[in-house]
């Protein structure tokens, strides 16, 4: 794949492998499977992981589309891996939109931010390094770009609500076309 531009408006950090914490201006750079970067016009080969963490009031973008939490990213072969490190309900500022529209009812979106919530966490991925896919096989993930007033205030409305039955979560499956 080809190389990832990741950007902030704000000045960022970037704690490496080693602990080193590398400051980083606001502005763009180019991540390469090597995990060598360009900071202050100096290439820099830093040992990974690479954990880009956003500056105060600020978020990350990674080609154009934007992220709340840490960005972490590892070299694997030839290619890189990010994972957006956020908790449970910055995840679904970025899920409820996408699977819900924004205009719907207050009750209808406090609803969805539930299930999703729930199907998150009885719905964990097992054996890898991130909880949920990005994608249909778990929920889709859209970041900062979908998030709207009302699916966010939907979200903050719910806090900590999940379904359960018999003392665990349900998996609560849903899909976008139901109703």
């Amino acid at each position: 794949p080809p190389p990832g531009k990741l950007a902030s408006a704000v000045p960022f950090s970037l704690p490496d492998g080693a602990g080193t914490v590398t400051p980083i201006p606001a502005g763009e750079i180019v991540l390469k499977p090597d995990l060598k970067i360009v900071v202050e016009g100096k290439r820099v080969a830093l040992p990974g992981p690479l954990a880009f963490l956003p500056g105060k009031g600020g978020t990350l973008t990674l080609d154009g589309k934007g992220y709340r939490g840490e960005l972490r990213v590892t070299a694997t072969q030839k290619s890189l891996q990010v994972i957006d490190v956020v908790g449970l309900d910055a995840y679904l500022l970025g899920v409820v939109p996408g699977e819900m529209p924004k205009e719907w009812p207050a009750a209808a979106l406090q609803a969805q931010a539930v299930a999703a919530r729930s199907y998150a966490l009885a719905s964990i991925v097992k054996n890898r390094p991130y909880d949920v896919y990005s994608d249909t096989r778990s929920q889709v993930y859209y970041g900062v770009a979908a998030e709207s007033p009302s699916t966010t205030a939907a979200v903050k409305a719910t806090r900590g609500q999940i379904l359960t039955y018999g003392g665990k979560v349900v998996t609560a499956f849903y899909y976008s076309s139901s109703g």
